[in-house]
């Protein structure tokens, strides 16, 4: 995998802002040092966990125009950049005219066993919602699309879960981007709504285990979703070509790349 820079990626906590370097450096969308600038996003997921955070971190981009968010329930967020379509993602292709464009696609969509309640609803969500999305990105000229995957898939896994999310990064890397980064975390933590007994518990199990999690195990360890963001909006920033994976001990490192280069907590 190609190793990213981050010199002048640095996201900050006051303002939650991606630094792409200064505008004036920027020419048609990419600056001089090959770093390619999103003017339009559209994201679907940020009802969720790492979307969330996301929405936030685009929204407070300077090099960010416009963000088109696809959502089944209205948000209720007013921001000048901040385009909201609510739509069932089944008939999300027929939203939009086909003059509008997007320069990357930010997938953060994903259910679990329980919340789908079958396997067929968890295979609409994670695998058939994804593929739509990214056939949707393409055809409003999007080149690059980010998703969050899963530690563990494989389209040849014994396991349905990660089955689902190994056919789902295959498909969506037949589908003729310039550029797929493939998030793959752990155990997700961070601030939820309405958190499960099982999502509470996990939190506080893995905050015991993490520490022991070393060597070849790092990967196993828990990841916040603010940080997977971070990775997410800073990557989209890049011109790296071709399908891009990132595992979870990637994605922290990563993180911690742009603490390090950023003001982020000063």
């Amino acid at each position: 995998m190609n190793r990213v820079s981050f010199e002048k990626n640095g996201l900050k906590t006051s303002k939650i802002e991606l630094d792409c370097g200064s505008k004036s450096e920027f020419s048609n969308g990419r600056n001089k040092k090959g770093i390619f600038q999103s003017r339009s996003v559209l994201l679907a997921g940020a009802t969720g966990l790492v979307g969330g955070y996301c929405l936030r971190l685009l929204l407070d981009s300077p090099e960010i125009l416009e963000v088109n968010m696809i959502t089944r329930r209205p948000l209720n967020i007013a921001h000048p950049k901040l385009k909201e379509h609510c739509v069932e993602f089944s008939e999300m292709g027929d939203v939009f005219p086909q003059e509008v464009t997007w320069d990357a696609v930010f997938c953060c969509l994903g259910t679990t066993m329980k919340q789908a309640g079958s396997r067929e609803e968890f295979k609409k969500v994670d695998l058939e919602y994804v593929i739509a999305l990214a056939e949707l990105g393409k055809k409003h000229q999007a080149e690059k699309f980010l998703v969050v995957s899963s530690m563990g898939a494989s389209k040849n896994s014994p396991i349905f879960y990660s089955r689902i999310k190994g056919r789902m990064e295959a498909e969506i890397s037949k589908i003729g981007y310039k550029s797929v980064d493939i998030f793959r975390p752990s155990f997700l933590v961070g601030h939820r709504a309405n958190p499960r007994f099982g999502e509470r518990w996990g939190e506080k199990a893995m905050q015991i285990i993490n520490p022991v999690l070393v060597g070849p195990m790092r990967s196993y360890r828990s990841i916040s979703a603010e940080r997977i963001a971070r990775v997410m909006v800073s990557v989209a920033a890049r011109s790296e070509m071709g399908v891009q994976i990132y595992p979870s001990n990637e994605i922290q490192r990563l993180s911690s790349e742009i603490v390090q280069s950023s003001e982020w907590d000063q």
